[in-house]
């Protein structure tokens, strides 16, 4: 009695299954290899080694975020110096030159002429002044005096000179002593700076946390591309040692119909496991490079391996 896998009663089923699954992997092959015909049609690429340490490198060197991320520390510390500013001495100086020239005149009550005159005086000053935590204003003046008058009649008086320094210090007993708007504001932004450099350290473990994922992502998909080469090798010799078996009549023909599903579906599982490589290694060149059309082209192949630590 001839056996016909595809009449037999109860395996019709298992049949469909498989030939189902032949006609899905014939479609998966084509698209394969339509891809490879795009990407050998492209530019060559080039493979370029890459440790953990340096791509972490890259990743902290090209992320936008963190650069952005180092303006707000920058920023809230160019506030805070801004608030000091408030304590910092207003320094004054000023200088002043009068003249004065006095005709002269005859009284007629005295019955005496007097001389006409004239006056020069000059004033230098100087001083700063500020405010202190708490309260406390101080004042620091300082000023300089010269005269020296002339008459008419040719008699010069002797320069005249006058000086002055003086201290102020003014501490309101309880206006502002226990905070001010100063003081208040300086606490506001050393808090934002210890936010701001928390949240840059934040973003800087989040790249290293993404990054180093990346990475041994791509090494382990790319494990898992040999792993399923390995699978497919497997199946296609154990299919053709079926064929073999099948031609001598040691088997029956749905055996090979059985292996040849089983050689599509590691050969499917080839096309997922290097489309998820491909994907992980997209993944890491987004977190390494700012311009992803320069490294299309590029394979990254790590320098590390994914090692099995023994229990």
């Amino acid at each position: 009695m001839c056996y016909d896998p595809l009449t037999t009663k109860g395996e019709s089923g298992n049949v469909r299954r498989t030939m189902r699954k032949r006609f899905l992997s014939c479609i998966a092959i084509a698209s394969c290899g339509a891809l490879t015909a795009v990407a050998q049609n492209g530019a060559a690429t080039k493979t370029v080694s890459i440790s953990l340490h340096e791509a972490l490198g890259r990743a902290l060197q090209q992320n936008y975020t963190i650069k952005l991320g180092y303006f707000t520390p920058q920023t809230a510390r160019l506030q805070l110096e801004e608030i000091y500013g408030a304590y910092d001495p207003v320094f004054s100086a000023g200088a002043s030159h009068n003249y004065i020239q006095a005709p002269g005149f005859f009284d007629t009550t005295l019955n005496q002429p007097f001389p006409g005159a004239e006056t020069w005086s000059q004033r230098y000053e100087g001083g700063f002044k500020g405010a202190l935590p708490y309260g406390t204003q101080y004042e620091l003046t300082s000023r300089l005096d010269r005269s020296q008058s002339e008459s008419e009649v040719g008699v010069d008086s002797t320069a005249i000179y006058g000086s002055r320094v003086g201290v102020a210090v003014t501490q309101p007993l309880l206006k502002d002593f226990w905070m001010d708007s100063t003081r208040a504001n300086t606490k506001v932004a050393k808090i934002e700076i210890k936010r701001a450099d928390l949240a840059l350290q934040y973003t800087i473990m989040g790249v290293v946390r993404e990054t180093t994922q990346a990475y041994y992502d791509l090494i382990e998909a790319r494990d898992q591309v040999k792993v399923r080469e390995m699978a497919l090798q497997l199946k296609d010799q154990f299919l053709a040692e079926t064929k073999k078996k099948v031609a001598a009549g040691t088997l029956a023909s749905l055996d090979e119909k059985q292996a040849e599903s089983e050689a599509a579906t590691a050969r499917t599982d080839l096309i997922q496991a290097r489309s998820t490589a491909e994907q992980a290694e997209n993944l890491l060149k987004g977190l390494l490079f700012s311009d992803f059309s320069s490294v299309h082209t590029t394979t990254l192949e790590p320098s590390e391996k994914l090692l099995a630590m023994s229990q």
